[in-house]
């Protein structure tokens, strides 16, 4: 595995020297990030410790990504093993086969508003290299960059080539743009921070033309799901985009028929998780978040749905999670038919495959609870199961 849990490698039998290591003369740990819009390179600053320190400050969506690399060469990438990494995730580089993969910092599960000043900390050690970050004073903000944040359109009117929006004079966080629908009458489309696809806005379902359906993002997950803008033949609409504070709408004003309006929603509501299981026949079920334990969801259900499995020579039940219920972006196991908390869980993403997790039960109808637990830094506990008066056989 390449993930790491309170500053040990998982599978080690002894304790990594955590003693700081050199760095060649004249290799300077460098910072990009999507706050300055993907464009600058930043130098940390040394410390005494031995770290490597840069306030960043959340901008207006409540959440900001970066990458490391060294003397501001991209193909000395330092990089987290998976993509939208927390911290203390196992650092690989640096080399040149890290692109797409960056660490996350995301405020807007917990509501922690745009503004937040956080210090990054680069440790690089002897035998590892390790990065965190906390929160810090808000008087670093004066360190941090400055950068004024774009927003683009890519639509089926624009062969889905990015068309930047124009920021809007007198309101702060609003951007505007006017497009005529062609001879079908419909378009579709999708919005973009500063033209980066993994900072996509789009509907929580696919081919949303109400605004019954939330905004989602920004963030990747966003693959086929897009807005829909209908009307007449050559009608004009106006699209106007609102960023405030973590808060997202997307409005539509067509010439001749009324307002269509998605909002994104706040907290750890902002998405719906969905349990995908064979007992079910792969239908997307949501999850309930516990209300005292908010970032924990749980799902009940009986095992033996499926029947009795030769293979397994038990009642057995496969499952993954899917965000918004879109199998193209699932929660799955590190190995194929591992039992849940056995294994590393990854995602949310497309790279399942065939992997899923596997229950398994000597008595048919007995009761499990799945619980997807948003909050736990080591991904093996990300997703468990319980049991009432059957444990899981071995």
């Amino acid at each position: 595995s390449s993930y790491v849990y309170s500053g040990s490698y998982r599978f080690r039998r002894q304790v990594l020297d955590d003693a700081v290591g050199l760095l060649e003369p004249g290799a300077v740990p460098c910072i990009c990030g999507s706050w300055s819009g993907w464009q600058h390179m930043e130098e940390l600053e040394p410390q005494e410790d031995g770290y490597y320190t840069c306030p960043i400050v959340l901008g207006e969506t409540r959440c900001e990504s970066f990458f490391l690399c060294l003397n501001k060469d991209t193909s000395l990438r330092l990089y987290p093993a998976v993509n939208n990494a927390p911290a203390h995730i196992w650092v690989e580089g640096p080399d040149d086969r890290g692109a797409g993969k960056r660490w996350i910092i995301d405020g807007r599960d917990e509501q922690i508003p745009a503004g937040t000043v956080y210090e990054l900390r680069f440790w690089w050690g002897n035998v590892r290299k390790m990065v965190s970050w906390e929160k810090a004073s808000a008087s670093l903000a004066e360190n941090a960059l400055k950068f004024r944040h774009t927003y683009c359109v890519v639509g089926s009117w624009t062969s889905w080539k990015p068309l930047a929006l124009s920021r809007c004079p007198d309101e702060e966080g609003a951007w505007e743009l006017a497009f005529r629908l062609g001879t079908s009458g419909r378009e579709e489309f999708q919005l973009l921070r500063d033209f980066d696809l993994q900072q996509a806005i789009y509907p929580a379902r696919a081919r949303a033309a109400s605004g019954v359906c939330p905004a989602r993002g920004p963030d990747d997950l966003g693959k086929g799901r897009h807005f829909v803008a209908q009307g007449g033949v050559d009608e004009l609409v106006r699209l106007r985009l609102e960023v405030d504070d973590g808060s997202v709408v997307v409005s539509l004003l067509p010439e001749r028929g009324p307002q269509v309006l998605w909002e994104s929603l706040d907290g750890w509501r902002r998405r719906d998780y969905c349990i995908v299981g064979s007992w079910n026949n792969w239908t997307a079920e949501s999850m309930s978040m516990d209300e005292g334990c908010p970032g924990v969801f749980r799902y009940r259900g009986n095992v033996g749905g499926s029947g009795l499995s030769q293979e397994f020579r038990s009642y057995a039940e496969l499952f993954r999670i899917a965000v918004d219920g879109d199998m193209a972006h699932t929660f799955y196991p590190d190995m194929h038919l591992a039992g849940p908390g056995d294994v590393i869980a990854h995602g949310p993403d497309g790279g399942a495959g065939d992997r899923a997790w596997l229950i398994r039960a000597g008595q048919l109808g007995i009761e499990f609870e799945v619980t997807l637990d948003l909050r736990a830094k080591d991904r093996r506990k990300v997703v468990s199961v319980a049991w009432g008066e059957v444990h899981m056989l071995v």
